[in-house]
């Protein structure tokens, strides 16, 4: 009898865990536990009063060429996989993993202004910069900017162990101050005799 009762309580305690665990995609932020019934999924806050069971994170979650990469519920990344592709959007419920245009010299139209966005997330137009002192560069995975070629003046350029950028902007040339430090500086002017 007492066995009996035992696995009774025990059934009832497993029970009553499940039932107070949130489904996919549901609220799961109650007094008495935040936690999601499926294992694949995790309850993440969003707010100080709402937290959802999603999806737990995943470096497999972007999507394949040619497939859905996000729309109404899509519980995955907004993202593909293949960086020469880009998530574009077509409506509320649907946006595709298709290529990114890539524009030509002669499709300059296609090419950011200077300090404007260039590549990132739902970015249909060229990977390019119009004034070629400028270079699309990455900021997030979200934008890239077109910004000036080369490091302004005092920027770092060289010395022992560096390993960024060693170009200067265009009149600055890059000097060294010591062995482990060199940087951008002026180009002296030419005297004219």
């Amino acid at each position: 009898m007492y066995l009996l009762l035992l696995v009774f309580l025990l059934l009832t305690s497993v029970m009553a865990q499940d039932a107070i665990c949130a489904d996919k995609f549901d609220e799961c932020n109650w007094p008495r536990a935040a936690c999601c019934k499926d294992p694949g999924f995790v309850c993440t806050k969003k707010s100080d009063s709402f937290s959802l069971c999603e999806p737990k994170p995943s470096a497999q979650q972007c999507a394949a060429n040619f497939s859905q990469c996000n729309g109404q519920d899509w519980p995955f990344g907004i993202c593909c996989k293949d960086k020469r592709f880009a998530c574009t959007y077509y409506s509320e419920q649907l946006s595709l993993c298709e290529p990114k245009l890539v524009a030509t010299t002669a499709d300059s139209e296609q090419c950011a202004e200077k300090y404007s966005q260039c590549d990132g997330q739902y970015w249909s137009l060229g990977v390019c910069c119009k004034d070629p002192g400028f270079a699309c560069t990455k900021k997030t995975a979200y934008i890239w900017l077109c910004e000036p070629v080369g490091r302004s003046a005092l920027a770092q350029c060289g010395g022992e162990n560096y390993s960024g950028k060693t170009t200067c902007k265009k009149g600055s040339t890059c000097a060294k101050v010591h062995d482990a430090y060199y940087h951008c500086q002026p180009t002296p002017a030419r005297r004219l005799r």
